[in-house]
């Protein structure tokens, strides 16, 4: 593995998010191992390490859609760019449902 910072993120439904997330800890092999692990309402993370001597780290994160989409609107200030978060926020909500 690369030594360098890395990050993988996967992004769901949040209803999928339990589901995800065991099936992510059940598919961990004994090559790697979930660290540090953070869970709050619509995101998962886990720092996974890799049990070899590279000692190679990467920041896993699963999060919702909506989670995601109402993060990118609080953080822009563009008219347009808000009107387009809406839009996917209502695709994400017909979705989820």
């Amino acid at each position: 593995m690369d030594p360098r910072p890395a990050a993988l993120l996967f992004i769901s439904p949040e209803v999928r998010i339990p589901t995800l997330w065991a099936e992510i800890e059940r598919r961990m092999t004994k090559e790697s191992s979930l660290g540090h692990t953070y869970s709050a309402p619509g995101v998962r993370r886990a720092r996974v390490t890799w049990n070899d001597a590279s000692g190679t780290e990467l920041q896993l994160t699963l999060v919702s859609w909506a989670r995601l989409l109402d993060r990118m609107n609080a953080l822009t200030g563009d008219d347009g760019v808000k009107s387009d978060i809406r839009q996917l926020r209502g695709l994400a909500q017909v979705q989820d449902a």
